[in-house]
């Protein structure tokens, strides 16, 4: 430095200081010297020294009292004496042993060295001894570094080095009795701090007592030198410090980790392993399964020794049959952190590292093996400051290294409070020995689907990452395989991959196809947590939609997942929750609509495709999932056959469907029935769950005429047993099969809600039937004949109703009767009338046929009476339908003389006077023809009736009111020729009109312009008496001035 060589010349008081110093303290002191130096050398004689060793006594002035005051206090540059006696000429902290009471904490500065010169005085020591001696002396030794800053600390890629000054600790577990305090013994010298020391670095004392010996070796700037300390002594059992014995009883078992079998409650034992004879660090842990076995690094809390290598081998040895064990090092103690010092200063260092990023030349480094020796798998190499994951190994050993580079500065890592070091537990777990392949290097599970009539919770499950650590350049592989029919749903409940490298890659691949594949930090396929929410009084999940990214869903039976772990899993934590179902692909029939001019109304959807279950897999899958429906044609060409509902949960409640209506389209041939059993059906789910709005119901409906109308011909919401199947057979083209479940839970599927029918095609229908069926027009009739193959095949009539109009029904008097119950009808002969709005049925009157014997043994007078039944919306305001559908059922008695009943049916409408009218006025009304406004109106019926029904010589007015006020014309030739001759001189006039018309414009028009005609000239213009020329110009005076 050159303050050295600027004070050269000034060196005696320096050399005169030294020599001082090695006079009244020699170079080797015991420690019981060094005991009897502290108390008479500074201070009064020791047989008059009343005050305790860890003070000092401070005689009054006048020698009548004594003042005892902290070590700390001497030479601190205040006369805290009144007399200096406590401030001597030349007076130094260094060179010194210290004691302290427990509870009180004790602080020493040192000045900065003055020196003049270099050569004579360096290299300068200064070290001070901190002994407990026991009792209210305490057990251990608490040295903290408020300040620090002594040489400077080098690094560079082969390590660190101290330049210029270094501050030595020397501890050991024996008594200051048994070893040389300033040379420490076989095992004092442990390594070196220097540089600039932060955070309030605290050391501890291994045993009874401390030393630290600082030294100035070489030319520093000692303008930024800084050494101050503070000290004070603790019990033994109190915080977590290191052991001096190999186990401790907790009595309240709060430092238990709660690792292993044993471990736990009250009055636990931690132990902290057998000592290695020879060695500072070194222990043997085994049967950890019976206690809590605790691993850390020395002088924990307090800062570890430089050039220390620890060597930890941890052993189990029993283990339950068929079981293998895994170990595992956690830090469980709350606050606090994994903290070993890195040669990268600022916020790298912390941070957990690990693998290449920790430097084994020039960090202090935890090394964790999976065995015996240093030659077994590495499972991690870490250092930095921060939480420590779990770190598992799978077997009975485990190998921890733990090393410290020879010079480093003193520090205490962020944030403030935590311990440099380490203080791990190590628990022990028992596993089947089948999971172990899981941990196992190559780390590769299959699992193959059971069937595809299994139960669900054979058909699905959940898969964790290892527990295990992976080492670095492990692939974990995990192959799912169903069956033919079968896809594999995959949902990430959850996946985590902290700090990832390159070579850290998740593949995904359906089959051969490459699903998804990302390496590096940004690894995150499709994640779905919120399916850990359980539903209602339920097991299962919150379903995830692959439609809307939240899962996975292969094409083909077999999918894979591949991780490829580079850096291994010790400090980037790998955590995945996976959870797999193998779901049956049911092919339904794609639903696309036909276009052009040739579609068929009666086929909405092609047929199913007859490919292979590997051909249009992307597009039938599309069809199913996409859509809330499915839907499946089944036609009389391909055979009769059976179906079911759906076995693909993702139709359902927990593949996220709120809804499914699934059609079953039955398409018979011309003149074919459809026959159709249904036996079971399931619907409980929803009083399982007792949900409010859930509903399962199966519908049947019969398509007429190309789809223009259709009739529900059986409903129900409840379930079916196998003893009570229902039977339906339809004339209808096509039938259809309505399976409908509305406001499904997250819980509810396939096994809550399912039916099986049968279905089969026959022939004996006549085509014809159905174009005689549907009637148009303004009038029309019903033939209701037991022996026509149309009625008895219970083929419907259609009646269109007029655009603005309405169908009446009109019935022989005494033959048919509207009735509400079974009871109130003789026979079983009925009359279905069902009312069509936009092409949809729904049952309007239920008509009680009555004829021949049958009609005179009634003696209800209902049925002596006549019946007009009008269509739906007669009785109500502003509303009409279409047409009706008229079904008859002839199972009662025959007609017995075989007349066929006739119903006639017209098209009505609603007088104008009528339509303000409440149906109730109407009725007081009907038959009044007074306070009818149309023209057409009949009073009996209380309706106007088409014009063209109007004198057309047919009585359709009960009354024949329609065919009483007509004009016969009967000699309408003679009216037609004089209304032709009428016409004739009509025209005749109006082109003689124009004509002349036309020759007058014509006579005053010159060049295409019309003109007024000029008057002829005059050359005189004669008055009453007088005659004036006004040609000639006449002077004044002249005639007539």
């Amino acid at each position: 430095m050159a303050g050295y060589g600027d004070r050269a010349n000034n060196n005696w008081p320096m050399l005169l200081l030294l020599l001082l110093t090695l006079l009244s303290w020699p170079a080797t002191v015991s420690a019981s010297s060094a005991v009897s130096l502290a108390s008479s050398s500074f201070l009064a004689p020791s047989e008059v020294n009343t005050c305790d060793i860890s003070e000092f006594r401070c005689p009054s002035k006048d020698g009548q009292g004594t003042l005892c005051l902290p070590m700390d206090r001497w030479c601190n540059g205040k006369d805290e004496c009144d007399n200096r006696v406590d401030e001597p000429r030349s007076c130094t902290i260094c060179n010194r042993t210290y004691y302290a009471r427990l509870g009180s904490t004790y602080r020493l500065s040192l000045v900065r060295p003055r020196m003049s010169g270099t050569t004579q005085i360096l290299p300068w020591h200064c070290w001070f001894n901190f002994t407990a001696l026991g009792g209210h002396h305490g057990d251990r030794v608490l040295v903290g570094m408020e300040a620090f800053s002594v040489g400077q600390l080098h690094r560079s890629e082969n390590g660190s080095l101290c330049l210029g000054g270094q501050v030595v600790q020397r501890d050991a577990s024996s008594t200051p009795a048994d070893v040389d305090v300033v040379h420490g013994g076989d095992q004092g010298i442990t390594g070196a701090w220097c540089g600039e020391g932060w955070g309030q670095p605290i050391t501890t004392s291994a045993g009874k007592w401390l030393q630290l010996m600082l030294t100035i070796s070489d030319v520093v700037d000692l303008s930024r030198f800084r050494f101050d300390l503070t000290y004070r002594v603790v019990r033994a059992d109190i915080g977590n410090l290191s052991p001096s014995t190999s186990a401790i009883t907790s009595a309240a078992g709060g430092n238990n980790g709660g690792g292993g079998s044993g471990g736990g409650g009250g009055g636990a034992i931690l132990w902290y392993g057998d000592p290695v004879p020879g060695t500072l660090c070194s222990r043997n842990l085994h049967s950890c399964d019976q206690r809590t076995c605790i691993l850390q690094s020395p002088n924990f809390p307090g800062l570890y020794p430089r050039n220390a290598t620890c060597y930890y081998y941890i052993r189990q040895a029993w283990s339950p049959k068929n079981q293998t064990i895994l170990l595992t090092l956690v830090q469980t103690e709350p606050g606090q952190s994994f903290s070993v010092r890195t040669s990268d200063a600022g916020e790298k260092e912390r941070k957990m590292m690990s693998g290449r990023e920790c430097r084994p030349r020039v960090d202090d480094t935890v090394s964790i093996y999976n065995g015996a020796t240093i030659e077994s798998p590495l499972l991690a190499r870490l250092c930095g400051t921060g939480t420590m994951p779990h770190i598992t190994g799978a077997g009975g050993e485990l190998l921890v290294v733990f090393h410290s580079q020879p010079h480093d500065a003193p520090f205490n890592p962020a944030p403030l409070g935590a311990s440099p070091g380490f203080r791990l537990t190590t628990r022990v777990r028992f596993v089947a020995a089948n999971q172990v392949r899981q941990y196992h290097p190559e780390c590769r599970i299959s699992i193959a689907s059971s069937g595809s009539n299994s139960r669900r919770s054979q058909r699905q499950g959940i898969i964790r990452s290892p527990d295990a650590t992976m080492a670095p350049n492990t692939t974990c592989l995990y192959e799912f395989t169903g069956r033919e029919d079968q896809r594999v749903w995959m949902t990430f409940l959850s996946y985590r991959l902290e700090g990832s490298e390159d070579g850290d890659c998740l593949t995904l691949t359906d089959g051969q196809e490459l699903v998804f594949r990302q390496c590096g930090a940004d690894i995150q396929p499709r994640i779905c947590p919120h399916a850990l929410v359980h539903a209602n009084a339920s097991t299962a999940y919150k379903p995830c939609r692959w439609q809307d990214g939240e899962s996975y869903l292969s094409r083909s039976p077999r999918f894979t997942i591949r991780q490829d772990l580079a850096t291994g899993t010790a400090i980037h934590a790998w955590s995945f929750v996976i959870r797999y179902e193998f779901i049956t692909f049911d092919r339904f029939t794609s639903k696309q609509p036909l276009v052009g001019k040739d579609a068929s109304p009666t086929a909405e959807w092609p047929e199913a495709s007859s490919t292979t279950p590997g051909d249009d897999d992307d597009q039938l899958l599309a069809s199913q999932l996409m859509t809330p429906d499915c839907f499946q044609l089944l036609e009389s060409a391909k055979g009769n056959g059976s179906i079911s509902s759906p076995r693909n949960p993702l139709l359902y409640g927990r593949g996220g469907s709120r809804h499914l209506r699934c059609l079953y389209r039955f398409q018979a041939g011309k003149g074919e029935h459809t026959h159709l059993t249904i036996n079971p059906f399931h619907s409980t789910g929803c009083a399982r769950f007792n949900q409010s709005g859930c509903q399962a119901c199966l519908s049947v409906d019969e398509v007429f005429w190309g789809g223009k109308v259709r009739r529900r011909s059986y409903h129900t919401c409840r379930s079916l047993s196998g003893n009570n199947p229902v039977v339906l057979q339809s004339a209808a083209s096509s039938l259809e099969l309505i399976f409908e479940v509305r406001d499904m839970n997250w819980a509810q599927d396939d096994d809550h809600f399912y039916f099986v029918a049968e279905y089969s095609f026959s022939r004996g229908i006549d085509p014809l039937c159905w174009d005689s069926h549907q009637q148009t027009g303004k009038r029309g009739n019903l033939r209701i004949d037991p022996r026509d193959r149309c009625v008895r095949h219970s083929i419907p009539w259609h009646i269109q109703a007029p655009r603005g109009g309405y169908i009446i029904l009109v019935f022989p008097a005494g033959q048919a009767s509207i009735t509400k119950t079974v009871e109130g009808c003789p026979t079983n002969n009925r009359l279905f009338v069902y009312s069509i709005t936009d092409g949809k049925t729904q049952l309007y009157r239920e008509v009680c046929l009555m004829a021949g014997s049958s009609l005179l043994s009634s003696s209800d007078k209902a049925f002596q009476q006549p019946l007009n039944l009008y269509s739906a919306g007669w009785a109500e305001r502003n509303w009409m339908s279409d047409g009706l559908l008229v079904v008859a059922s002839l199972q009662g008695i025959p007609i017995a003389d075989e007349t066929p009943l006739i119903v006639t049916w017209l098209s009505v409408f609603k007088d104008v006077a009528s339509k303000s009218m409440s149906f109730a006025a109407r009725q007081s009304a009907h038959g009044n023809a007074s306070q009818m406004v149309c023209r057409t109106g009949c009073p009996a019926l209380g309706a106007c009736l088409s014009s063209d029904l109007w004198c057309d010589d047919r009585e359709d007015c009960p009354d024949g009111s329609d065919e009483q006020q007509c004009i016969r014309l009967v000699f309408w030739p003679l009216y037609v020729g004089l209304v032709v001759i009428l016409l004739s001189l009509t025209a005749g006039l109006v082109a003689a009109f124009l004509v002349r018309r036309y020759y007058h414009s014509r006579r005053y028009t010159a060049n295409g312009r019309p003109y007024k005609p000029r008057p002829k000239e005059n050359t005189k213009a004669k008055f009453s008496s007088v005659t004036v020329s006004l040609t000639r110009h006449y002077e004044k005076g002249g005639p007539g001035s």
